[in-house]
């Protein structure tokens, strides 16, 4: 079950991000964004969710999923999407999508609104499959972004 993150799990959060982005850093030719983010005031706003699973051997908690979201003025931002490589094909991603509308409903938001690099292909098309659309392409900091959106209602 997906809970808010903790400040404790700051280390554990990056960590995580940093993992599952680097492998995009060729492709794209740079980090991307989620790497060289500081996500400690997401954190402290209680916009950090976290999938754990039973402690390893060491007796620590794996955190397995990241899912980081922020209002906007009429929509809810998935600013970012984390599954630990051992912890993919398990449906949660979808899982994240789910408590991201939730999350926006609760806080009065009818859409859903993220991006992601043009890079990214397999991010592009889980999105499109998930019941996103294209709303827009730019570069932004030098990164070639791909806007999407869905509709709540």
């Amino acid at each position: 079950m997906f809970q808010p993150a903790e400040l404790s799990h700051r280390t554990r959060v990056h960590a995580l991000i940093r993992d599952c982005f680097a492998p995009y850093i060729d492709r794209i030719g740079r980090p991307p964004a989620p790497m060289t983010t500081d996500y400690s005031a997401s954190l402290a706003r209680g916009d950090v969710f976290c999938l754990m699973a039973s402690p390893d051997a060491s007796g620590q908690s794996v955190l397995c999923a990241v899912l980081i979201v922020e209002n906007q003025t009429d929509a809810l931002l998935v600013d970012t999407v984390a599954v630990a490589h051992s912890h993919r094909g398990q449906g949660l991603a979808t899982q994240m999508i789910n408590l991201a509308e939730d999350i926006a409903r609760q806080r009065g938001f009818q859409r859903l609104r993220l991006y992601t690099n043009v890079a990214m292909t397999e991010a592009l098309g889980m999105y499109l499959h998930l019941g996103f659309h294209e709303t827009g392409r730019a570069t932004e900091f030098g990164l070639n972004r791909v806007y999407l959106e869905r509709s709540l209602s």
